[in-house]
């Protein structure tokens, strides 16, 4: 007769697997991130290049149409590994520099730290670009579990090697140890033969996988492969030719760790983001990021503008989606998928928009604010870095007019700059408006303060003293802006909340997206549409940026929805939206840190392994 002991043993036997099976498991995540890739440079926005495997995941899963970066390739990275804006990193000012002791803040945790506490194993495969001047910097000890490739921001990539002071050095680990044996082997390739042993590691100890593939492809130099090279002969400009190998050579690796997860099994339970790190770099990166204005390395949509898609069985989604995305988000949807939550944070879980169409979860982008960068503005007394006078006639007028359009309204919704800054609100309960002593200057008064301002040199050059003004209160719909005013307040401050944080200035680099509008300050920079090189390459090459506006400032306001190539400046025409993204700005500025960005550091030199030469941390932890 058979014991009931032994029938409570044979039932749990047979429910245990049911019961395993009904268990969500924490999936696989891979982060795919191609290095300066153009708008212009897949197949599903272009047929110049072929790239039929991203096609396929894209074909699979959700573009991204609406999805923007740093215009940088150092800045893109650590918002995406904090979750953080710039602002809140104290990366504002420019890329990262192998001797300027800077990188990711080791305050911050990034994304493989987060991971890692919820159970996965996580793997960098590729550039790191976040900083390594000390040991503590290096991927190793921000919660990956190996790396295989590069410090830096670029190299060789087939030597892999970095140039210092007209020395070709080492830049290629195997951990924290140099790896010289990869000289020869093309870096595509190499990090595709990696991904391949993550996958078979994982396929066999069942443990959660992040994966972070951060090819150096297609960045410059533009080397590729001879074969790949081949395929695009009938491109007679070297720098598109080989540009377009790099692509294939990429979208070739990328096919291949496709098939080695269906091999595997893992298909089924990964998700797999693609994604530039910022603009492609146009002309001499051979880059195309039409029909966007700009390039790398500028806020117009051809420097932030990426492409992107996440793909996968667990996407539900497949599509296209408008929904606006930043490259920090992944940081709380790929949390979110493993099972955790972050808080405080600039990082928003787009899981929901993106795999089952939910409502937008952002509607407004800080792309940058940078006191570090300020130009001359349009119309000043002064001239911009020896600028000839008679070819700043245009830019002068059009600064006057700036001028009687839109500082009016500036100052009379008091919204003030530079030597003022908002302090927080004292609210009264029943109507919500300041309650302070009414009390303001002049029109005249804060018209030549503004003034003042419009040709000042540099914020930080001001006295510490404050005058304090309060900021405007402004409701939105998606017709129409209605603004208010609060009852003006008038102080003198010596200290403020946030020491860290800057007053706004708007003659410095700033960006932001809400809703449809698209404001920037400061330096015009590169502000030309590069032709596409499919339709004329002679035409392409021959471009150059306008150079005349180059070291000037301005404000810029573009509709981008209805407007995506920026061409249309409503500066002018839409003063109350200039105002309203103003103090967003304004706003944001006050939670802001100071720009973090050292001298260069006299201990940068690269350290002997061997005979061998290579870059490493040069200062002491």
């Amino acid at each position: 007769m058979t014991s009931p002991h032994f029938l409570q043993v044979l039932i749990l036997q047979l429910l245990l697997p049911l019961c395993s099976s009904l268990t969500p498991t924490k999936p696989h995540i891979i982060m795919i991130m191609a290095d300066d890739l153009g708008w212009n440079d897949v197949g599903f926005h272009n047929g110049d290049i072929s790239t039929p495997n991203i096609d396929s995941l894209a074909a699979k899963g959700v573009i991204l149409n609406n999805y923007y970066t740093a215009p940088n390739c150092g800045p893109s990275r650590a918002q995406f590994l904090t979750g953080r804006y710039l602002t809140h990193l104290g990366l504002q000012h420019k890329n990262l520099q192998p001797c300027r002791p800077s990188g990711i803040p080791l305050s911050e945790t990034t994304i493989a730290d987060e991971l890692r506490d919820l159970g996965y194993k996580n793997h960098l495969i590729g550039k790191w670009h976040g900083g390594f001047h000390t040991p503590d910097y290096l991927p190793t000890n921000r919660g990956f579990d190996s790396f295989r490739g590069m410090l830096n921001g670029l190299g060789d990539h087939f030597t892999h090697k970095k140039g210092f002071k007209g020395k070709k050095v080492l830049d290629f680990y195997n951990d924290t140890i140099p790896n010289p044996g990869a000289s020869g082997q093309y870096s595509t390739f190499y990090y595709e033969r990696r991904a391949h042993e993550v996958i078979d590691e994982h396929s066999q100890n069942g443990l959660p996988m992040f994966m972070f593939l951060s090819f150096q492809a297609p960045h410059t130099p533009t080397q590729a492969p001879r074969g790949y090279i081949r395929r695009y002969q009938h491109i007679p400009i070297k720098s598109r030719r080989n540009y377009a190998a790099m692509v294939t050579a990429m979208d070739d690796a990328i096919g291949t760790i496709i098939r080695k997860l269906e091999e595997s099994n893992m298909m089924q339970e990964t998700v797999i983001v693609f994604s530039t790190d910022n603009g492609g770099q146009a002309l001499s990166g051979g880059a195309s990021n039409y029909p966007l204005r700009g390039n790398k390395g500028t806020y117009y949509e051809a420097g932030i503008k990426g492409v992107a898609l996440i793909s996968g069985p667990l996407v539900k989604n497949v599509g296209v989606s408008n929904s606006l995305v930043h490259i920090s988000d992944w940081k709380a949807t790929f949390v979110h998928l493993a099972g955790g939550k972050l808080s405080n944070h600039d990082s928003i879980n787009q899981w929901e928009t993106l795999s089952n169409g939910a409502t937008d979860a952002r509607t407004e982008i800080i792309y940058n604010i940078d006191p570090l960068s300020v130009g001359v503005p349009m119309g000043s007394r002064r001239r911009a870095r020896g600028e000839k006078q008679g070819r700043r006639q245009k830019r002068r007028h059009r600064g006057r007019r700036f001028r009687r359009s839109v500082l009016p309204l500036v100052l009379m919704n008091n919204m003030t700059f530079e030597s003022t800054t908002f302090q927080p609100e004292s609210q009264n309960v029943s109507t919500g408006f300041d309650t302070g002593p009414s009390s303001s200057p002049s029109l005249k008064e804060a018209f030549e303060e503004v003034e003042d301002n419009f040709i000042s040199e540099s914020p930080t050059q001001k006295p510490t003293t404050t005058t304090t003004l309060p900021s405007t209160t402004t409701t939105t719909t998606t017709t129409t802006t209605t603004t208010t005013t609060t009852t003006p307040t008038t102080t003198t401050t010596t200290t403020t909340t946030l020491p860290a944080a800057q007053p706004f200035h708007i003659n410095q680099l700033a960006a932001i997206r809400s809703g449809d509008w698209k404001l920037m300050t400061g330096e015009v920079g590169f502000m030309g549409v590069v032709p596409d090189p499919a339709r004329n390459i002679f035409k392409y090459h021959a471009f150059r940026p306008r150079q005349t506006s180059k070291f000037y400032s301005a404000i810029r306001l573009f509709n981008i929805t209805n407007d995506p190539t920026e061409s249309h400046d409503l500066s002018e025409e839409r003063p109350d939206i200039v105002v309203w993204l103003l103090g967003k700005l304004q706003k944001h500025q006050q939670t802001a840190l100071a720009p973090f960005y050292p001298p260069l550091s006299n201990a940068c030199r690269p350290h002997l392994f061997g005979n061998l030469a290579v870059w490493a941390p040069y200062l002491q932890q």
